[in-house]
């Protein structure tokens, strides 16, 4: 399942998945999406647009999903 879903959000959005939760949990997964831009805008489209694909997909499996951002210095 994290393998399928990570390959399609790969190729659909264009950003970095990893699979970040405690492995020794083998019911659950937890995936962490990235996303790199110039603008916030783009950046938020696609992790949107990711975040809709996971729920579609797995809609009974998804339990929650959060959006942080972190601003590079220049």
């Amino acid at each position: 399942m994290v393998r399928s879903l990570s390959d399609r959000l790969r190729a659909r959005c264009l950003v970095a998945v990893a699979e970040t939760g405690d492995p020794e949990m083998l019911r659950e997964a937890e995936v962490s999406v990235v996303a790199v831009g110039l603008g916030q805008e783009v950046v938020g489209a696609r992790l949107e647009t990711a975040r809709n694909i996971a729920i579609r997909a797995y809609p009974s499996e998804v339990a929650d999903t959060a959006i942080e951002w972190l601003t590079a210095r220049e």
